[in-house]
């Protein structure tokens, strides 16, 4: 499908030429490639876990889904921000942070590492908030911060060093840091069995925030949105619903011994034949599908705009 929206949109380019370099909102085709060859990789890992499920496996599963959801944090990223591309060896050693401190968290159990973790964590969340809050514009000098405090202090707002510019994306980061550090307290505190989905669990809680950020400042500024990326959505919302419905009714643990994981066993939903975690899988495989390519053509509304004119948030 992006294959062939880039040759429509190449057609497009012979008749009109400067619509890449001044109309719409810059095209990044290449990273729907990537969530694209991402998403089959995880489903061939997927398949060779519930075929001979191990710790090896499995961490091939998980981690294909941190990297979709790196992706999908960078594409929607670039769409608003093409000058200001996040650069590839900083957004990928992030996401081999992660992936360390996941490979980490299965064999070692000690509290000393969810400190670690934990601390790793919040001090990524606040730099990546820094660089959302001021689009990439800042740099951390403490004598630059010191000296704007004295002088707005010194001034007659003095209290305009602490008050928000941009209110509205503060109330934004403000909402997304105190969840991450909601879930962070629970790890610290309950320190689930299975690290893996739960350091999954805020990664992709905040890519679809993100989702929702988008949505919702397009709509602020009075930008409509396609109907075909309008059904998507729709879609993917009931599907991810409803897929969310199977994946918390289980019908196994893992955790449990295979006596007590056989009680929970309940007889197939669907063709007598598919259980609840399957019907999570196929579920989910759709609303990802729904999902990656209402992004992709959320923003069809904007190709004859000069570029000059659409809001960046």
């Amino acid at each position: 499908m992006n294959y062939f929206r880039n040759k429509n949109f190449k057609k497009l380019k012979q008749v009109q030429p400067s619509l890449e370099d001044r109309y719409g909102v810059p095209q990044h085709s290449g990273l729907m490639t990537a969530i694209g060859i991402a998403v089959i990789m995880e489903g061939f890992s997927s398949a060779s876990y519930h075929v001979c499920p191990n710790n090896v496996n499995y961490q091939f599963d998980t981690a294909l889904m941190y990297v979709i959801g790196m992706l999908g944090k960078l594409k929607i990223w670039s769409m608003r921000h093409p000058d200001m591309v996040v650069e590839a060896y900083h957004a990928f050693g992030f996401l081999g942070l992660i992936l360390l401190a996941a490979i980490a968290g299965v064999y070692v159990h000690g509290m000393v590492l969810w400190i670690v973790i934990s601390i790793i964590y919040i001090a990524s969340i606040l730099l990546i908030s820094f660089e959302f809050y001021y689009k990439g514009i800042w740099s951390l000098n403490f004598r630059e911060l010191r000296n704007s405090i004295r002088y707005s202090w010194a001034s007659s707002r003095r209290l305009s060093c602490v008050v928000p510019a941009y209110k509205t994306r503060f109330f934004v980061i403000l909402l997304l840091n105190i969840s991450n550090i909601a879930v962070v307290v629970y790890g610290l505190y309950d320190r689930p069995k299975d690290f893996l989905s739960f350091l999954l669990f805020p990664f992709i809680g905040n890519l679809f925030m993100y989702i929702m950020y988008y949505i919702v400042m397009k709509i602020f500024h009075c930008e409509s949105i396609p109907s075909r990326a309008t059904v998507l959505l729709i879609a993917a919302f009931g599907l991810w619903f409803v897929a969310s419905w199977f994946f918390t009714h289980h019908v196994s643990d893992w955790s449990k011994t295979p006596a007590i994981s056989r009680e929970l066993n309940k007889p197939c939903v669907f063709l007598d034949f598919y259980d609840n975690h399957d019907l999570w899988h196929l579920l989910s495989a759709f609303a990802i599908f729904a999902s990656f390519t209402a992004l992709n053509i959320i923003d069809d509304d904007l190709i004859f705009n000069s570029r000059n004119t659409i809001r960046v948030f």
